[in-house]
């Protein structure tokens, strides 16, 4: 049903959803109607060299798909893939927007700092235990030490494990992970 109503006015200001929707089949209108993801793509002719310098600075991208995903479709897009009009997945590095680094994705890729992450399940569906071990600590935390909590953080987690995942989450998007100053590991895009 998104397909018919994300580029009318009404949908686009109050389905949040309608912001993300990219119809292959209307790329013109997409382009001229939704007020987010061209914009946040860099998309539009008129490029904002701002994005690609922002993210150019990134230490560590983790592009995250999910295996089952029917939320994000098609789900390879979670890895900025596209889809043509008659259906084709395209990957990133494939496209356009990728060649001519539209939003840094092509130097963190060529630095190895673009990972590539996939796990099993739903949209989203993981609990923040997973989060901390196989992101965090996964591709964000010295590699010298293997758990969280005998880590020497310079500011404390806005969480713990006596929270449930969605106060924990609830932390977790309000702290600055900056704060931390973690020395990133070497880690490859695969």
């Amino acid at each position: 049903l998104i397909r018919y109503g994300a580029y009318l006015p009404w949908v686009r200001d109050h389905v949040v959803q309608a912001q993300y929707f990219r119809d292959p089949q209307r790329l013109e209108e997409y382009l001229e109607k939704n007020i987010f993801l061209p914009d946040a793509n860099n998309e539009k002719k008129a490029k904002n060299p701002i994005y690609a310098t922002r993210m150019k600075k990134l230490e560590r991208l983790v592009l995250v798909r999910f295996m089952n995903d029917t939320t994000v479709v098609p789900r390879d897009s979670s890895w900025f893939a596209e889809e043509t009009p008659t259906g084709k997945v395209v990957p990133y590095a494939k496209t356009k927007a990728f060649a001519e680094d539209w939003i840094g994705l092509r130097t963190l890729d060529e630095s190895n700092r673009l990972v590539y992450a996939e796990v099993e399940g739903e949209h989203l569906q993981f609990s923040l235990d997973w989060f901390v071990g196989q992101i965090v600590e996964k591709y964000f935390a010295p590699t010298n030490q293997t758990s969280l909590g005998s880590k020497q953080w310079h500011a404390s987690p806005p969480f713990s494990k006596e929270m449930s995942d969605a106060q924990g989450m609830d932390a977790l998007s309000n702290f600055d992970i900056q704060a931390l100053h973690i020395p990133l590991p070497n880690v490859g895009s695969s």
